[in-house]
């Protein structure tokens, strides 16, 4: 598996004091956006449920890109945590660099 460098800019969070069950997905290229989501399990394993489960998503840059944009964005980062979460469960060795 090849590491996908759309990616570089983008970092997953927490914050299990106020949001226990929900992830955090920051992308800080343009367009920069926060994006929340509700964790359950598997809940993210297909693309539309990742965007149901989208509680909060705030543009960084003060506008919300255009339609085409917006759909990358959020495509961007389901590739993202799915590939982060595939880390976690086979290793970094996974991936080829």
């Amino acid at each position: 598996m090849k590491k996908n460098e759309a990616h570089k800019q983008y970092w997953i969070g927490q914050n299990l004091q106020f949001f226990p069950n929900q992830r955090t997905i920051l992308k800080m290229s343009f367009p920069r956006v926060f994006i929340r989501f509700t964790v359950e399990h598997h809940s993210v394993a297909k693309y539309e449920d990742f965007k149901r489960s989208i509680s909060e998503v705030e543009w960084m840059d003060g506008e919300k890109p255009t339609a085409d944009d917006l759909e990358r964005v959020f495509s961007e980062a389901w590739e993202f945590v799915n590939l982060e979460d595939y880390i976690v469960e086979k290793g970094i060795d996974a991936f080829d660099d």
